[in-house]
C-alpha cells in the first residue's frame, strides 16, 4: 500500500491515479516498478509527483543494463489479469444484470440482492500473487455460481472492491471498483 499525502493507495489506485493525472504521463515500465516500491517498505511520498520521479528513476536506470541486469531490476510483473494491468471499471459500467448485487455489496452487505458464497480467497486481486499476511480477500458470486465474480479486499482499514466480468476455468479479470 502506498501513502501519498497522507492517504492510502493501492497499486491500482496509484496506476489509476498517474494515468489521470494531466501533468504525468503513464509508462508501460511503471508496472514494474510500482510493486517493487511497495515491497521495498518505502511507500509515503508527499504528492504524487515525487512517486512518479521515484518511478522515473527507475526507467532512466534502465538505459545502462544489458539484457539480464534489466530482468534482474525489473522482476516478473504482473500477469495480466490483475487490477495494476485491468484497470479501473466504474460501477455503472459493469454488466447491467450485476449492477445491484455491487452496489448492495460495495455498500457493506455481504448477502442478498445477487451477492453470495462468500468465501475466503488466497490470490490478492491487485497482483494476481498469493495474498500477503496483513490482507484479507473475499470472493463473492455476482447472481450466482455461473455468474461473475466480485472481490472485497482489506488491507488495514482501506476496503477495495475488484470486478471480474468472466470466471473461466478459476481465472479472473480484475479491474478496481470505483
Amino acid at each position: 500500500m502506498f501513502t501519498i499525502a497522507g492517504t492510502p493507495y493501492t497499486l491500482s489506485e496509484v496506476a489509476n491515479l498517474i494515468k489521470n493525472d494531466d501533468s504525468a504521463v503513464w509508462h508501460p515500465k511503471y508496472i514494474y516498478y510500482l510493486p517493487k516500491i511497495e515491497n521495498s517498505g518505502s511507500t509515503s511520498f508527499p504528492n504524487l509527483t515525487t512517486l512518479i520521479m521515484n518511478l522515473a528513476s527507475y526507467c532512466v536506470k534502465e538505459n545502462s543494463l544489458d539484457a539480464i541486469q534489466l530482468q534482474r531490476t525489473r522482476g516478473t510483473a504482473p500477469s495480466g489479469n490483475v487490477a495494476i494491468r485491468k484497470g479501473v471499471i466504474d460501477r455503472s459500467k459493469v454488466n447491467e444484470a450485476d449492477r445491484i448485487a455491487i452496489a448492495h455489496l460495495m455498500a457493506g452487505n455481504e448477502v442478498g440482492n445477487g451477492i453470495s458464497n462468500k468465501s475466503r480467497h488466497t490470490t490478492d486481486p491487485e497482483t494476481g500473487k498469493p495474498k500477503a499476511y496483513n490482507v484479507s480477500v473475499k470472493e463473492y458470486y455476482v447472481n450466482g455460481a455461473d455468474g461473475r465474480r466480485a472481490t472485497k479486499r482489506t488491507e488495514g482499514t482501506k476496503v477495495t472492491y475488484y470486478y471480474s466480468d468472466s470466471h473461466t476455468n478459476n481465472t479472473y479479470q480484475y479491474q478496481l471498483l470505483l
